[in-house]
């Protein structure tokens, strides 16, 4: 399915490029690993076991040009993701964040960015585990669309705003 050298998404590791794949004794078989790095983090390598479905699914392509353009224009429809309840929005974004599902990325960095700007005028900060999530979504969102439209990630943020008002 996916071959050496292929950029993917994997998980809440974000894009990888797929370095080897390689056969690996496990318990006394030899299985089939996906050897995948992080290209935002230089220090990680991620070792996907072929015969795992759960964590193959994680696996996914990167969005071409056109689909992320479409996904940047519907953001201002896509509506923000909160969850009262401190532990279930931990355990729903953290859900969201394996998944991949880059709409409902966008709704946990929509939901967070209000959260802030609500809680900044009350003179409050909000949770680090919030922050975390908040932080964690951005980058996944921002990593891809760099590595998409050949961007700094510094530039992703006013690239994206520059595309929002040309909607």
């Amino acid at each position: 399915m996916w071959k050496l050298s292929d950029i993917v998404i994997y998980g809440s590791s974000g894009i990888c490029e797929i370095t080897d794949i390689r056969e690996q004794d496990f318990c006394g078989e030899k299985k089939i690993y996906y050897i995948l790095k992080p290209l935002f983090d230089s220090k990680t390598v991620i070792h996907v076991p072929s015969f795992n479905e759960k964590l193959m699914s994680k696996i996914k392509p990167v969005l071409r040009k056109s689909e992320a353009l479409d996904l940047i224009k519907k953001i201002p429809e896509i509506e923000p993701l909160w969850v009262e309840n401190d532990k279930e929005r931990m355990e729903e974004y953290k859900e969201i964040l394996e998944s991949g599902k880059r709409e409902s990325i966008i709704s946990i960095i929509k939901a967070l960015d209000l959260r802030s700007t609500e809680l900044r005028e009350k003179g409050k900060k909000m949770r680090s585990s919030d922050e975390y999530f908040f932080h964690d979504a951005k980058k996944l969102f921002e990593n891809e669309c760099a590595y998409i439209f050949s961007l700094e990630k510094e530039e992703v943020h006013n690239f994206i705003v520059c595309q929002l008002d040309r909607v």
